[in-house]
Formats: C-alpha cells, sequence, structure tokens
C-alpha cells in the first residue's frame, strides 16, 4: 500500500470518529447530520472536484451564521459552536491543497470531539473517543514523516516516500495508541477531581414520567404504555442475589377527593447536614447501602428502599415533608449518583397482629377523610373486614379479596356514569396499580385504619453481573402505608403481580450486559470523584501491604524449611548467570572472528539479502563493484557504501586476506544503514 493511501485513510478516519462522536450526542438536529454526511462524501473526492469557491463561500458566512444562530436558532452557545465548528470542518475538507491545510482540518476535528464530549455522557462516547485517539495517534506520526520527508527528499524524488510505511509500521502504530489510551486513563484516574469542567453540557431534558407522579388523577386514568426507559440504576453492594423485588419510596399522597390524591401537608422542612450526609432519622438497625445513579426525571423526589435513614452525595440542599419523602431544591437537569441507606426489615406478622395499641387523634384525623361513598362501598369495606379485630386483621383480609377477586389489566374499561371508585369496586373490576392502591386505602379508611398512598418504582429487573436493579418507566408503581402505632408506617401492596413479559434470551443477556457497562460508565468515568481517587489510593495501599506481608511470610517460611541450603542456592543461581553471560559473550566473539575469517564471504550475502527485501537485486551479468557502482549512481548516496562492502569481498573472496577488526566494524555499521534506509 503507498503511503499516500495510509496517510488520506488516517486523516478520514480521524474526521469520522470526530463527526462520529457529535452524531451520537442525540443534541444534532437533522440538517446537520445530513451536511456531515455530505462533508465527509465531498472530502473524497475533492482532488477531482472543485469546492473551492464553495469552502470559501463557508468560511465568509460563518461568524454571521454563529451570530446568528446563537441570538435566533439554537439560542444555546455550546450548540452555536458546535454547528460552527461541522461547518468550518466540511469547508477544510473540501479545499485539502497543503499541509498548512491538513493542520487546520486535525485542529477542527479536535474541537469537534470537545464539543461532543460537553454534550452527551453516553457510553458511545468512550467508543468513538477510543476511534479518535487511534485515528490520531496515526494522523499526527505519518503527517510528521510527511513533512519531513519532503524537506530530506530533493525535488522530484518525493515518490520515494511512497514505499516508506509498511504494513506491519502502521498497525504498529496503533498499539502506541493503545498504550496512549492506557496512559491517558491512568491521568484520568490519578489527577485531582475538580467541581465542574471548563466546558459543560446545556440543561438536559427531563424524562416525561409515565406512571410515577407528585398526585394521581384517579378518575382520568387511562392505558398506560410499557415504556422501557431507564430511569435508574440501584447497586446494592452488600448483596450476592438481590432481594427478589424492591421498592423504591418516592412521593406520598394522603388526601383523597374521590377522583384526585394530593398531599394535604406540603410544608417542606431542610434536612440538617453533616458533611456530605444529610441524617434523615436515628436507626440502630444494620441498614442496607444503594448506589442510585438518577436519570432527570420531571420531579424533585429522590428515591430510596423503605425506611430511608441516611442520604449521602454531592447534593445541594435536601428537604423533607411530613410523610418522610425527601425532595431536592428544584428538578435535576443532569444524571447524578448518591447514596441511600435503608431499614429494610418491618416487624414480623405476629408484631403487628398484636399491636393493639390506640391511634394518635392527629393521625386519625389527617388519614381517614374519605370522600361521599355509596352504601355499597361502605357494605363491601364491612362484609371484608366482618371478621377481624385487629388493624393487620383488617389489612390483611382487604389486600387479599383484591388480589383474589380483581384483574390486573394495563387498560381498563371505564364507565364515566359511576365515580370511578364505585367502578372500579362495584363494576369493572379491572386495573392497575392505582386502581387497587386506592381502593385498598378507602376501604381501610371507611373501617377507621389510617393509611396513604405512596407513588414510586418497584423492580425486579436484577443485573447478576453488576449486582444492581435496573428500574424503568413501566415499573413506576403505587402502594399504600398503613399505620401501626407501635411500629408506624408499614408497606402493603395489593396489586396482583402481572404476567412477566416474554423477552428473548439472547436479546436479554447482551441488554443486561450492556447495562452494566453503562453503570461503570457512569460511576467510574462520569461521577468520578475526588472521594474515589482518596478510596482507591486506600484500597491499593491496603493491597500493597497485604502483598508485601503474604510474600515476607513465604520468604520467612522458605528460610526455615531451606536451612542451611538456602545459600547454597543462591550461589548456583548466581553463578548459573555469570556462565550464561560469559558464553554468550563468548559466542559473539566468535562470530565476530568467523565474519573476517580467510575466504568466507558471509557479510556479502547478508547485504544482498537486505537489498533484495527493499526490491532490489543484483543482475547475475554484473560484477559486485558494477553493481555497487549502479546502485550508488541510480540510488543515491546512501547505496555508496556498497562499494566499500564490494572491495572488502573482492579482499576476502579473491585475495584470500583476513579483514581486520576495524574493517569488520565499519562493513556492520554499513549493512545496518541499509536495513534502516529507503
Amino acid at each position: 500500500m503507498r503511503f499516500s493511501t495510509y496517510f488520506k485513510t488516517a486523516s478520514y478516519l480521524l474526521v469520522f470518529s470526530a463527526f462520529l462522536s457529535l452524531a451520537l450526542t442525540g443534541e444534532l438536529e437533522t440538517p446537520y447530520i445530513i451536511i456531515i454526511v455530505l462533508g465527509m462524501a465531498a472530502g473524497f473526492v475533492h482532488e477531482r472536484v472543485d469546492f473551492s469557491m464553495i469552502s470559501r463561500g463557508i468560511q465568509i458566512i460563518s461568524i454571521p451564521f454563529l451570530i446568528a444562530d446563537f441570538f435566533f436558532i439554537s439560542q444555546d452557545i455550546l450548540l452555536a459552536f458546535t454547528h460552527l465548528m461541522i461547518l468550518l470542518t466540511n469547508a477544510r475538507l473540501m479545499s485539502l491543497r497543503s499541509n498548512s491545510d491538513y493542520s487546520q482540518l486535525y485542529l477542527l476535528t479536535f474541537f469537534d470531539l470537545l464539543a461532543a464530549s460537553a454534550l452527551t455522557i453516553n457510553l458511545s462516547f468512550a467508543f468513538t473517543f477510543t476511534l479518535y485517539l487511534v485515528s490520531a495517534t496515526w494522523v499526527l506520526l505519518l503527517f510528521h514523516i510527511k513533512k519531513e520527508a519532503e524537506k530530506e527528499f530533493p525535488k522530484g524524488q518525493e515518490g520515494r516516500l511512497e514505499e516508506a510505511v509498511t504494513i506491519p509500521f502502521f498497525f504498529g502504530i496503533g498499539g502506541v495508541a493503545v498504550l496512549s489510551l492506557a496512559f491517558t486513563l491512568v491521568i484520568f484516574f490519578t489527577l485531582p477531581r475538580v467541581g465542574v469542567g471548563l466546558f459543560s453540557k446545556k440543561p438536559g431534558k427531563a424524562l416525561k414520567t409515565t406512571g410515577f407522579a407528585d398526585k394521581v388523577d384517579f378518575g382520568s386514568i387511562g392505558p398506560i404504555t410499557l415504556d422501557p426507559t431507564t430511569v435508574m440504576r440501584v447497586e446494592i453492594p452488600d448483596l450476592e442475589k438481590g432481594t427478589g423485588a424492591i421498592y423504591l419510596r418516592g412521593a406520598v399522597l394522603d388526601s383523597f377527593d374521590g377522583v384526585t390524591w394530593k398531599k394535604e401537608r406540603h410544608k417542606l422542612t431542610a434536612i440538617k447536614r453533616d458533611g456530605l450526609d444529610f441524617q434523615l432519622r436515628k436507626s440502630v438497625k444494620p441498614l442496607v447501602r444503594q448506589e442510585v445513579i438518577l436519570d432527570p426525571l420531571d420531579s424533585k423526589v429522590i428515591f430510596g428502599m423503605p425506611k430511608m435513614i441516611r442520604l449521602s452525595g454531592r447534593f445541594p440542599p435536601l428537604f423533607t415533608d411530613d410523610y418522610d419523602a425527601v425532595y431536592l431544591p428544584i428538578s435535576p437537569i443532569s444524571r447524578f449518583q448518591y447514596t441511600a441507606y435503608s431499614d429494610i426489615s418491618p416487624p414480623s406478622a405476629a408484631e403487628l397482629d398484636a399491636d393493639r395499641a390506640p391511634f394518635p387523634a392527629e393521625v386519625v384525623d389527617l388519614y381517614t377523610r374519605i370522600p361521599p361513598l355509596s352504601e355499597e362501598v361502605k357494605g363491601l369495606a364491612l362484609s371484608i373486614t366482618s371478621s377481624s379485630q385487629t388493624t393487620y386483621q383488617k389489612t390483611k383480609a382487604i389486600d387479599n379479596y383484591l388480589k383474589e377477586n380483581y384483574a390486573y389489566t394495563l387498560d381498563p374499561e371505564r364507565d364515566e356514569s359511576l365515580p370511578p371508585v364505585e367502578d372500579f369496586l362495584l363494576k369493572n373490576k379491572e386495573g392497575y396499580c392505582d386502581h387497587f392502591s386506592t381502593a385498598m386505602a378507602v376501604l381501610l379508611r371507611l373501617q377507621g385504619v389510617p393509611t396513604r398512598l405512596v407513588t414510586g418504582y418497584v423492580t425486579t429487573e436484577w443485573n447478576s453481573l453488576g449486582r444492581f436493579y435496573t428500574v424503568r418507566q413501566r415499573n413506576a408503581h403505587s402502594w399504600v402505608e398503613v399505620y401501626f402505632p407501635s411500629y408506624g408506617w408499614i408497606l402493603f401492596d395489593p396489586t396482583p403481580s402481572a404476567a412477566p413479559l416474554v423477552e428473548n434470551a439472547l436479546i436479554a443477556g447482551i441488554d443486561r450486559y450492556m447495562a452494566y457497562v453503562r453503570l461503570k460508565w457512569d460511576r467510574y468515568i462520569i461521577n468520578f470523584t475526588l472521594q474515589d481517587q482518596v478510596n482507591a489510593a486506600k484500597e491499593a495501599r491496603k493491597r500493597t501491604e497485604a502483598g508485601r506481608d503474604a510474600l515476607t511470610r513465604i520468604i520467612t517460611s522458605l528460610k526455615v524449611k531451606a536451612g542451611m541450603v538456602w545459600t547454597p542456592m543462591v550461589i548456583l543461581i548466581i553463578t548459573g548467570i555469570l556462565i550464561y553471560l560469559f558464553t554468550r559473550r563468548w559466542r559473539k566473539r566468535v562470530q565476530t572472528y568467523a565474519f573476517g575469517e580467510k575466504g568466507s564471504v558471509p557479510f556479502y550475502q547478508e547485504m544482498l539479502r537486505i537489498l533484495a527485501r527493499k526490491g532490489i537485486t543484483k543482475p547475475g551479468s554484473m560484477t559486485p563493484r558494477e553493481f555497487a557502482q549502479m546502485l550508488s549512481r541510480e540510488k543515491g548516496d546512501v547505496y555508496s557504501d556498497t562499494i566499500k562492502v564490494s572491495e572488502a569481498f573482492e579482499k576476502v573472496k579473491y585475495g584470500g586476506m583476513v579483514l581486520a577488526s576495524k574493517e569488520t566494524g565499519d562493513i556492520n555499521t554499513i549493512l545496518e544503514h541499509l536495513r534502516k534506509a529507503y
């Protein structure tokens, strides 16, 4: 392959990787994707088609376009800058003539990559960045060879550069790029973290939740779609196999008017902060740690397994309400990470059944209010709990009744002539979580049991590779909390289990692996902090000390077992090494002497082999001296020393002479120069 082909391939691969990183951000509109494709196509044919007028036109309008884009089109400085870089890169692709043009192109691709890094935190950037790094290594080295060769070669001999780069050399550069990437990762994990970068992504678009909400409009419920979009990943480092389904508590609703659930008390109180930790309450029980990576939602709620005791992370001030729900001051605009600690050990059924303490008056007043209901609904509540004596027995009776007599569906029918609760309980008897949780809360309140509605997420999607749960939009859920005087609020979920989704095993396996990679990307690349560096340094020190102690114990044990044999073994090993080094040196001397032995001319055969590898073969009709003179005359000064080798050949072959040590050294030097020559 010719040098120019290698050089152009590497250059266009560099441009492609920079453009691909921009395209995969998801922030570019379709017209700019089309411009990128057209620019790449024009770059391939610019040597045969004159695009100079178009290139100059793009450069002339670039600054006015930037101003118009910022003030009237995108209205975002980062996107306006990105659009400008795309146009300028395309303009330069259309007019590549000199080394200066290529230098400008490479600089523009760097700014393209920089813009992409500010526009996305997705895993795709890891791929495009790696491709860009490999391409850049190829380009910079080949570009340097090109410029230096153009300086050194006499005019008219530039074509000699075409065969200067071989395939092993070209791909060997890729190995250098991989080492560069490894070095870059070392720098990334060792440089001190800072709070923010020089560039930052514009505010992201919050995911619109399809099920979770701070209020529930029961009367206007419609069909729910099974949206597979991931909203968070919950890593549970202390668990090997998960805990089955996990509930992630969000907002709590206490007031129901027959159609809508909402909060009666909306006053927020700042949570006391201790460094990076927010203490919600105290607990002496063992806590389950959850490492949560939360995508931006159109909600201020912080999610965690009930009951949350402590939160840790780089939060702004956090707030809580009277229901122990936790809120950010504003909805997040980008993905972020935090750690929650929860007490997930509820009291046993026997303990709850034995709780017969009276309810506080304020709890009864707020959590047993109900809207006007028909006598049929009141009669249903009485009939279900007729044989129940305690709060727990009433709760379980209603829970079992709903699960056994009502059907789960995502597309329930609706009779507009009836109130929503009566329609579900007395007629259609089918629905999803909001129907079941509302029905249970209403039926319990009719029996004087304090109850409230909770919205959040519940998932069973456990990733065994990374030991974390994936939470999707379709996992949005609602359930109830029932008040027990001795234990507080206890979770009950009356919704029957839905039929599991049937997934292709191969696709599910790939999805599970990709989810694991994304988690590690977010955790150790996007959200890698100074504290992570400190922890990594402590772990490295701990492992180093453990390894040193283990090695010391092994050596001590060997000394004890070996006794007096240890010293002779060391002496024997050292003696063997010295013998090897002496023998190796002696062999070199013998080989050097044989090189000049009378009648022996292996050095001339070696020279012919070197020249043959470069495509130069000695004609049989030429004497060694004639061949050397021809090389010096036609191939330049690099091959003039072949005359000295030919003269030495004649001395040894025809004169019966033995070469002196200086002559032997000179010939070795000449052969080495020939190996490296173009």
